[in-house]
């Protein structure tokens, strides 16, 4: 889901709370959804680099909440980090970049994602494990 609240609050969580560019929560996840805002920490959350942000320092907030995964993906240079829940941390796990073709692997959910090359900015290469589908994006 875009644009989801989060908090490590059910009451009064307008107090502290993040809002990550993508949220997931399954259906067996642990995090409950108050309505106005999600209270715990989803299966995978994704955050686009964008010049002022703070999406690295929401990383050890977002620890807090337990979850999962995090992809953060950044422009600028083109990267794709994949951090996941290790040990009370969220622990960088893998990166991609463009020039270095290495495959991220998703526990949370079936899906590899990797950097190519595109003609006018790299793609990202989403690929289903259980079916192999590609998507380029």
């Amino acid at each position: 889901m875009p644009g989801v609240n989060l908090s490590d609050r059910q009451d009064d969580w307008n107090q502290n709370y993040r809002v990550p560019d993508v949220a997931v929560a399954l259906n067996d996840s642990d995090v409950i959804d108050c309505g106005t805002h999600w209270f715990g920490g989803p299966d995978l959350l994704v955050e686009v680099v964008s010049e002022g942000d703070q999406t690295r320092e929401k990383i050890p907030w977002y620890a807090q909440l337990r979850v999962k995964e995090l992809l953060i993906f950044d422009r600028n240079p083109w990267s794709i980090e994949l951090f996941r829940w290790q040990q009370n941390e969220l622990i960088k796990v893998g990166q991609a970049d463009v020039d270095y073709d290495q495959m991220l692997t998703c526990v949370s959910m079936p899906i590899n994602l990797r950097l190519r090359p595109g003609e006018k900015r790299p793609q990202i290469e989403v690929v289903a494990r259980e079916t192999d589908k590609t998507w380029m994006v």
